[in-house]
């Protein structure tokens, strides 16, 4: 939590500034292994968000809250196979839902060499700043705006990767991958967008 006495002083505008917050996160994981070979992860998290600046960088208060379910198998296949599966279900009243899952697959080769093929998807939220900044600067003809449009940034990776050890002194490894982004948010710019007013 964070609670301001007295209000901040903003270095680029001068202004004062309050951020009283409190964040509040549960979380319960359990695992099991149901076979031998069969690993078993499952949870839930939940996670509670107040702030209010009394105006000074937002117009309202916000209170938000988060929902997360996850769970990962992990199943090996003899000495030499290993696979494994993930996914993250996530719920939140600050953006849509996201799905986030991941499967990778670890083949070793013998025990100095071992090769892996990754996929994964995540995302990340646009902090408050992005969303819902409303600070008009006093000297200059510039507001600085939040959007509240903003979706979150997702990427979706691809990857292959290779690890050995030569002679017991040698280790190497060499990874490829590919990411492909989209939704990007950059940090804030006045009069980048031609909707909100620039210097």
């Amino acid at each position: 939590g964070r609670y301001n006495r007295e209000p901040d002083r903003s270095l680029s505008t001068g202004l004062p500034l309050i951020q009283n917050a409190q964040i509040s996160l549960g979380e319960v994981q359990y695992s099991f292994t149901p076979l031998q070979d069969l690993f078993v992860v499952g949870g839930v998290s939940q996670r509670y968000v107040n702030i209010d600046t009394d105006g000074t960088l937002m117009t309202a208060a916000r209170n938000d809250n988060m929902t997360g379910v996850f769970g990962q198998l992990e199943y090996t296949m003899g000495w030499s196979l290993k696979a494994l599966v993930a996914a993250r279900w996530d719920r939140s009243s600050l953006h849509e839902s996201q799905f986030s899952p991941k499967a990778a697959l670890v083949w070793t080769i013998n025990a100095q060499h071992s090769l892996r093929a990754t996929y994964n998807r995540a995302f990340q939220s646009p902090n408050y700043s992005e969303l819902y900044l409303n600070v008009k600067h006093p000297l200059r003809a510039v507001v600085y705006l939040g959007n509240n449009k903003l979706r979150p940034e997702t990427i979706t990776g691809y990857e292959v990767g290779y690890n050995g050890v030569f002679g017991q002194t040698v280790y190497i490894t060499a990874e490829a991958y590919f990411n492909v982004l989209e939704e990007f948010v950059t940090d804030l710019g006045p009069g980048v967008n031609p909707d909100y007013l620039g210097p």
